[in-house]
C-alpha cells in the first residue's frame, strides 16, 4: 500500500491567507521580482473557503501564520490582522490589474470547466468572508 501524506486544507488555507496578505501588501508592480501569479491565492482560497470555515482551528491557525509572517512585509509589520486585511482589501478593490491577472491566471492554469471556476468577484467575496472570520467580525 502506498501512503501519501497531505496537508490539511485548513492549514493550506491559513498559509495562503497569510501569503496573500504580505505578498499583495509588499508588491511593487514593474519591479524585477513582481509576480502577477500571486492571484492564485485568491482562486485557491475561494476553493478552500468551506474547508477552512468548517475547521474549528482555522482562525487560530490563520492568526498564528499571519503573526509568524509579520516581518515579511515592512509596509504592514506590526499591524493587527484586521488592519492587514483592510490594507489588502483597499489594494485589491482599487487596482484593476488584479481582475485581469486573475482572469489570465484562471483561464491559463485551471482544468475546471468555465462554469466551475470562481469568477474574480466570487473569489474575492469568499476571501473577504475568510478575512471576516479570522478577524472575528
Amino acid at each position: 500500500m502506498v501512503a501519501i501524506e497531505c496537508i490539511d486544507p485548513a492549514e493550506n488555507a491559513a498559509d495562503k491567507l497569510s501569503a496573500l496578505v504580505w505578498r499583495i501588501s509588499g508588491r511593487q508592480r514593474g519591479m524585477e521580482d513582481d509576480d502577477p501569479s500571486i492571484v492564485r491565492h485568491l482562486h485557491d482560497l475561494s476553493i478552500l473557503k468551506d474547508a477552512a470555515l468548517g475547521h474549528i482551528e482555522f482562525r487560530r491557525l490563520a492568526l498564528t501564520t499571519i503573526n509568524n509572517d509579520d516581518l515579511r512585509c515592512r509596509q504592514i509589520t506590526g499591524l493587527s490582522a484586521t488592519e492587514k486585511f483592510a490594507h489588502v482589501q483597499d489594494i485589491i478593490e482599487t487596482d484593476t490589474e488584479y481582475l485581469k491577472e486573475y482572469e489570465r491566471f484562471v483561464k491559463g492554469m485551471s482544468y475546471a470547466a468555465d462554469n466551475d471556476m470562481p469568477s474574480f468577484q466570487q473569489a474575492w467575496s469568499n476571501v473577504k468572508l475568510l478575512f471576516q472570520h479570522v478577524a472575528g467580525d
